[in-house]
């Protein structure tokens, strides 16, 4: 069993059946009495993290760690465009239920500011509203966005581009000339 950072579902395994791992991604972790007895191990983003993680824990408990790396690989970077070279580009590699439509709702006044800026999205933008708009009970929330984003990408405002899903290859020769990247950090729903 994985809980990416759902601790409920791990407290219901029956250790004799189930190796129970935790993988937590965020720093706010502290469980309630007992439930470090459901965890057999937990994966951290990097050994800082895990270390983190480690000192929350009794040491009783007798948990092991592991570190799980997100997939970077650092040579993708090596050529990076120095960043007062950079042009005015912003880019949006996350997804889109996490404030694109606020930033496109943004980009003509920023445009306005900076009129060479470009805003170049990396992501699965049209899938997402495909797959809001065909699912009727997501909630409110999450369908208003895709409303508001469907109308906000069709035309998407001038200056703006979107790529679709790309390699991490190709995103990373984005990556090192960008100058902003764009994560309004509107809460998921």
């Amino acid at each position: 069993v994985c809980s990416w950072s759902d601790r409920s579902v791990l407290q219901c395994c029956h250790a004799s059946v189930q190796r129970r791992i935790f993988i937590q991604q965020l720093n706010d972790m502290n469980g309630p009495p007992g439930f470090w007895e459901s965890i057999d191990t937990i994966v951290a983003a990097s050994y800082t993290h895990l270390r983190f993680l480690m000192s929350l824990i009794p040491a009783s408990a007798g948990i092991a760690g592991a570190v799980m790396y997100s997939g970077v690989r650092p040579e993708r970077f090596a050529n990076a465009v120095p960043f007062a070279q950079r042009k005015p580009i912003v880019g949006w590699w996350s997804s889109p239920d996490r404030g694109l439509h606020v930033l496109l709702a943004l980009w003509p006044e920023i445009r306005r500011q900076v009129p060479d800026a470009e805003l170049h999205i990396f992501y699965h933008m049209k899938r997402f509203i495909q797959a809001v708009k065909s699912s009727p009970n997501l909630g409110d929330e999450i369908t208003w966005r895709a409303l508001i984003l469907e109308h906000l990408s069709n035309p998407l405002p001038v200056g703006t581009t979107d790529h679709g899903p790309v390699s991490r290859t190709e995103l990373a020769t984005w990556q090192i000339r960008t100058k902003v990247q764009a994560y309004p950090l509107f809460p998921v729903v």
